[in-house]
């Protein structure tokens, strides 16, 4: 490492812009916004919300 201070962990945190998505009810929080992104750019869309038994399904 040639210069520490200019190492990535050294750095200050900078909160990043939000992307621009075309569904703008589907996120309910700004990671989702992120991964809605991702999902749009290879033309997929988000699965339906889950319900109670299968999220206990897929925890156990």
């Amino acid at each position: 490492m040639k210069d520490p201070e200019n190492f990535w962990a050294f750095q200050p945190i900078v909160k990043p812009s939000l992307p621009n998505t075309s569904n703008k009810d589907w996120p309910t929080n700004d990671l989702d916004t992120f991964i809605l992104s991702k999902l749009e750019a290879n033309q997929l869309t988000p699965s339906a919300k889950a319900d109670k038994v299968d999220l206990i399904r897929r925890a156990t």
